[in-house]
């Protein structure tokens, strides 16, 4: 079956035994109660844009358990925390955002990863164009091409708040802050996602890419080479760097993030 269309993989590969992990999932009840659920080691995601639709398969059983069909969109994002799908759709301007279905429940002295058919939990408008997406464990940040916002969306809840950023831009939710890079103004807008104002708006080399962080510090790749930004004290310096192509992905260890 899955030769019938062109396919984008979401994999939640959890390890077992966490502690941090199992903190930080096992306080969540909404998933447990619509069906029996079972044991797994990862949930994979098959995202079909051409029949709008996520074919899901769990190993090790190694088979579909089932489809989420949706309305159509044109982009799709796990939140990091691995609890919940946001997919966006250009020419709605709709977020459609889903429970992956996957938790941690206690056993005594351990944790097993568990889960259950996914669950659907708000549909509405956002911004024009909803284009770049970013996310960490509880926010999803989407950038709108056409009128300059970024939704900040809050899956638990449904809460969204917009903030007003440049125009063409990449986002990057990392800590206490969101950053936009602006392709059209080359700035980097960078806001305490807490209270959602913007701490800065930095002034850098055209045509920013490729943008990651660790800790409070972040990078960014431009026509000048690649930007590094200390977030605690907003301060930047321009490693040259003479590349054919500015890069559209970077990654960073410990921290990686992709856009």
């Amino acid at each position: 079956m899955f030769k019938q269309f062109m396919l984008v993989l979401l994999v939640l590969t959890l390890l077992l035994g966490s502690g941090l992990l199992a903190v930080a999932h096992s306080d969540h009840g909404h998933d447990h109660d619509h069906e029996e659920h079972h044991q797994l080691s990862a949930r994979i995601f098959a995202v079909n844009f051409a029949q709008n639709n996520l074919v899901y398969i769990d190993a090790p059983d190694n088979h579909v358990e089932g489809v989420v069909k949706l309305e159509p969109f044109t982009d799709v994002i796990v939140n990091d925390a691995g609890r919940f799908i946001v997919a966006v759709d250009q020419t709605t301007n709709r977020a459609q955002i889903y429970s992956t279905g996957v938790f941690w429940q206690a056993h005594g002295d351990h944790f097993d990863l568990v889960a259950n058919a996914p669950v659907g939990y708000w549909d509405f408008v956002i911004g024009n164009r909803p284009r770049f997406l970013s996310s960490n464990d509880d926010l999803v940040a989407v950038v709108n091409d056409r009128d300059y916002s970024v939704s900040v969306i809050r899956p638990e809840s449904g809460v969204i708040v917009t903030v007003q950023a440049g125009g063409h831009g990449h986002p990057l939710l990392t800590g206490d802050y969101l950053a936009v890079a602006d392709r059209h103004y080359d700035l980097l807008d960078i806001y305490n996602i807490k209270e959602l104002t913007r701490v800065a708006a930095l002034r850098i080399p055209k045509d920013p890419r490729g943008i990651v962080a660790s800790g409070d510090l972040l990078w960014l790749a431009t026509s000048a080479g690649l930007e590094e930004v200390d977030l605690q004290h907003l301060t930047h310096s321009t490693l040259a760097i003479d590349w054919d192509t500015v890069p559209r992905h970077l990654i960073v260890h410990p921290k990686s993030l992709w856009v």
